[in-house]
């Protein structure tokens, strides 16, 4: 026997979902900014003078912006015309994107101006020693411990975007993911750029700097 809807009940379950699907983008959109403040907090922890760790730092800045555009684009974006907005509020996703991409622009050169000093410096950074339960041990290990820990983190939320972009069908969110997965490969290059340090090559630290401004 086959299970037959009426027309009244198709037309209430379709919204029911979309508004589940959007309820899940904003919880998912909140956890990923508390989960960069807290990469940022714990990377500052860490830093020292490595640029590299510099760079992933002002990247998780930018990488505050992303989920934010996304928030505003939902929140507003559907929203009626008014007097105030004669043509309504369909670009401001479009404007936060444009403002992400001005801030990523500056910081970008910036992290490639202070790799290249520390570059054209010469020599191997001093990263100095850290001592963590009556243990002494390189500063290098716990920066690339963080790197790779707080880049981890992210693989979930970067999964689940995904998957809710496809649902929604959000081409802010498809972006936002995106952003999410250069953020995460811009960390594990900054942890390479440590690592090689480690053997001497001094200079992999200030170019994985403008390496990552660049980009």
């Amino acid at each position: 026997m086959v299970e037959t809807v009426s027309p009244g009940e198709q037309r209430s379950a379709g919204p029911l979902d979309s508004t589940t699907i959007l309820q899940r983008v904003v919880r998912l959109e909140f956890v990923a900014i508390a989960l960069t403040l807290l990469s940022i907090l714990v990377r500052l922890t860490v830093a020292g003078s490595s640029v590299a760790m510099l760079a992933a730092i002002l990247e998780d800045l930018t990488e505050l912006v992303a989920p934010t555009a996304v928030l505003l684009s939902l929140r507003l974006e559907n929203r009626p015309a008014d007097s105030t907005h004669p043509f309504g509020y369909q670009r401001v996703g479009s404007l936060s994107f444009f403002s992400a991409s001005l801030a990523l622009l500056l910081l970008g050169v910036l992290t490639c101006w202070q790799g290249a000093d520390k570059l054209l410096a010469g020599g191997v950074p001093a990263y100095g020693d850290i001592t963590a339960g009556g243990v002494t041990f390189w500063m290098g290990w716990a920066m690339i411990g963080v790197l790779v820990a707080t880049s981890a983190m992210m693989l979930p939320v970067l999964n689940a975007k995904r998957a809710l972009s496809r649902q929604v069908g959000s081409a802010a969110l498809q972006t936002d993911a995106a952003s999410n997965q250069a953020h995460i490969m811009v960390a594990l290059t900054a942890a390479l750029g440590v690592l090689l340090t480690y053997f001497g090559w001094g200079w992999a630290d200030p170019m994985v700097a403008i390496a990552v401004g660049g980009v």
